[in-house]
């Protein structure tokens, strides 16, 4: 019961998975692409640019300020810690880092982004092409926006139908996980 479950329950993942880019390339696009004027888009970019550092900073700070006063991990014995492979951070500069990140959301390729499931770079793109597309307005950007604004829709239906198969799908996820563990899991 326990291996059925879980492959129902995978399956809802799977479905879960499946939507999430093509819903964000069509939301953000239809979102950019219908504030339709370059002049409201630059008031709202500007709007977003301030919301963004003003709640990274607060975020920043919270976390130091709870680092400083609850102090995880003093007082404990080290545990020996396994070294990971790949690229480090330390003896960087914090432009350096800052630039590394910078350089992580302008895709190569978007086509090789959307198929790797890379977030960041993905609605970079998306957001760059939405601009564009304001930018360069008349016949182009009505056409765009209405592929755009249609494939939002049928995005957001087939979302819903997933959706609506939630209960059912995290029932599986639960039993696959009850049945593997046992009751004492809850």
């Amino acid at each position: 019961a326990g291996d059925a479950a879980r492959l129902l329950g995978d399956l809802f993942l799977r479905m879960l998975k499946m939507v999430s880019v093509p819903l964000i390339i069509a939301s953000l696009l239809s979102g950019v692409t219908g504030l339709g004027q370059a002049e409201r888009l630059g008031k709202m970019f500007g709007r977003t640019l301030l919301y963004y550092v003003s709640t990274s900073l607060l975020a920043i700070m919270v976390g130091l300020l709870m680092v400083n006063v609850i102090r995880p991990g003093v007082g404990q014995a080290a545990a020996p810690v396994a070294v990971a492979e790949g690229p480090q951070h330390a003896g960087k500069s914090l432009p350096a880092v800052l630039f590394e990140q910078l350089q992580n959301m302008i895709p190569v390729n978007p086509f090789e982004a959307i198929a790797e499931g890379q977030f960041l770079s993905i609605i970079a793109f998306t957001l760059m092409f939405g601009i564009c597309t304001v930018l360069v307005g008349g016949r182009v950007a009505e056409h765009i926006s209405e592929l755009v604004d249609s494939a939002f829709h049928v995005m957001m239906k087939l979302t819903m139908i997933i959706i609506r198969l939630a209960p059912l799908g995290v029932f599986f996820l639960i039993l696959a996980v009850t049945a593997s563990e046992g009751i004492a899991i809850f």
